[in-house]
């Protein structure tokens, strides 16, 4: 019988972080939960901790973390995909949203716990707030056919993630529901969104919400990127982000 959720994990050099996470999900039986590692060729004993651990693993270079997660989806056979940091850990909300994951077109979506201080990210979701801030990915699980039609996209080398719950959530053939349970502790202070900008994300957004979202929805958050353009255009400084960018 196939598990219910396959967790996937992008690791590079991460042998220090890794053996948290590890023992955050061991607690979980084999016939509700598979892990699946795609490493990027770590050189600091992440590999012999992979080797124990997973249930699928590779160790080669790739083209980032996106790369590395579409590599591993490839392989995933549960009916749910969820996605864990080597430096984040599961929560008790996990095993708690585990029971709600029935119906198989539905994106099912929680909270996180923030690691920089202890707040929690970020309760149910509408178009508007999506248009505006990414729902965390540590939050989400994914039912495995969406990724039967899209993956993520390189192009976004820190938000793919974001772009890629835009296009899920204007999909017809798939829904979100929120359970209010803390999924996961997420490190906001090592992701990729936390460190730098995603400039090509940034370039897009604007066709992004045209796409994806209502003028309702979309209506703000443009103008406030028009605006952050023409402060990046006056002061030559590289402006704001498109919203607060978790996950």
């Amino acid at each position: 019988m196939n598990p219910l959720v396959s967790i996937v994990m992008a690791t590079r050099n991460c042998a220090r972080t890794l053996p948290c996470a590890i023992a955050s999900i061991r607690q979980y039986g084999a016939d509700r939960i598979e892990l699946l590692i795609c490493d990027a060729a770590s050189t600091d004993g992440t590999v012999d901790l992979i080797r124990q651990a997973a249930d699928w693993w590779v160790s080669e270079p790739d083209r980032g973390v996106y790369d590395a997660m579409n590599k591993a989806v490839r392989h995933a056979r549960g009916a749910f995909v969820y996605f864990l940091g080597a430096d984040d850990a599961l929560l008790p909300g996990f095993a708690e949203a585990l029971g709600e994951l029935r119906l198989y077109r539905t994106v099912y979506y929680g909270d996180v716990r923030l690691s920089s201080n202890g707040a929690r990210y970020a309760g149910a979701f509408t178009a508007a707030m999506l248009a505006r801030t990414n729902i965390c990915h540590q939050a989400i699980f994914y039912p495995r056919a969406v990724f039967d039609r899209r993956s993520y996209e390189l192009r976004f080398p820190r938000l793919a993630d974001w772009a890629f719950n835009m296009a899920c959530w204007s999909d017809p053939d798939f829904e979100f529901r929120y359970i209010p349970h803390v999924i996961a502790q997420y490190n906001d202070r090592g992701g990729l969104s936390a460190n730098a900008m995603d400039w090509t994300f940034y370039d897009e957004y604007p066709a992004l919400l045209r796409r994806h979202f209502p003028f309702g929805a979309r209506w703000r958050p443009l103008i406030l990127h028009a605006l952050s353009r023409i402060y990046r255009t006056c002061t030559g400084r590289a402006g704001v982000r498109p919203g607060r960018l978790q996950g």
